[in-house]
């Protein structure tokens, strides 16, 4: 990974190192269900920077997509999808270091 490779979500798994997630890894939605699975059991944490990318790259109904194939939202539909998803970018850590 190139230092100047901005770091946009982390993973605890697998350990002991865990998993940096850039924006090649966010372009990928089995990547990115993956991560959101991850963050449902508090093993992964996405930055606002993360969330920013995520909903500049998938749109708020294409992420609500791809979380439908994980099990990190028990939302009735994408309107609760998108007040999920704006909670979880305001209590984010604006990025990762």
């Amino acid at each position: 990974m190139d230092w100047d490779t901005k770091i946009l979500a982390w993973g605890q798994l697998p350990e002991p190192v865990g998993t940096i997630y850039t924006e090649e890894e966010l372009g990928d939605p089995e990547r990115v269900r993956e991560l959101l699975d991850h963050c449902q059991v508090m093993f992964a944490t996405i930055s606002g920077e993360g969330w920013d990318y995520l909903l500049q790259t998938y749109g708020l109904e294409g992420l609500y997509r791809v979380s439908q194939g994980s099990g990190a939202f028990d939302c009735s539909g994408a309107e609760e999808f998108s007040q999920w998803v704006e909670y979880m970018r305001a209590s984010s850590p604006p990025e990762l270091t």
